[in-house]
């Protein structure tokens, strides 16, 4: 950590993030008990067929799987926040390659970072999921910072979550 260049992964988080001044709502309209609050749960497994189809569709588009369900998370919140930018969680592995033996080495490596997709001028499909990739890759490059200094890049206040939902890809049989 201490040889990665913190400067240049804050300039790309501000780059990414500066324009965002709050999280992107899951606007649902569905009624919420009285009191509730925390957190809530909705996971989502595929059967083999349907995990074929989008690997087959994401190997067209040059992508991955977790990319495509990524877009399809950041386009429900479009439609259902009605913002043209979202911005959500997404766990990253956070185990370097470059790190000799950390396929070995034992704990957690995982970090959380955001994901911004931008629908404005409706690009194609094609163009989002080339862009989404991009950005994670990058995002996945620079995600060694802690989400509170990556959260200081954006416009959205300390004492305010950057974002309300988290979306956890796993792809293990």
């Amino acid at each position: 950590l201490s040889a990665q260049d913190h400067l240049e992964a804050q300039a790309w988080w501000h780059q990414q993030l500066g324009e965002v001044s709050q999280p992107t709502p899951i606007a649902t309209g569905l009624p919420v008990e009285s009191g509730a609050t925390g957190h809530r749960e909705q996971i989502v497994s595929f059967d083999s067929h349907l995990t074929a189809e989008l690997s087959r569709m994401a190997r067209h588009h040059k992508v991955t799987v977790n990319n495509l369900i990524q877009l399809a998370w950041s386009y429900l919140l479009s439609c259902y926040s009605g913002e043209p930018v979202v911005v959500f969680g997404a766990v990253v592995s956070g185990r370097p390659a470059e790190v000799a033996g950390v396929e070995q080495m034992i704990g957690l490596f995982i970090n959380t970072i955001p994901v911004k997709v931008d629908f404005t001028d409706a690009p194609s499909l094609a163009d989002l999921l080339s862009g989404l990739q991009q950005d994670m890759v990058i995002g996945s490059d620079n995600g060694f910072l802690p989400l509170a200094q990556i959260q200081q890049q954006s416009g959205i206040h300390s004492h305010t979550g950057l974002f309300d939902s988290l979306l956890v890809f796993e792809n293990y049989p």
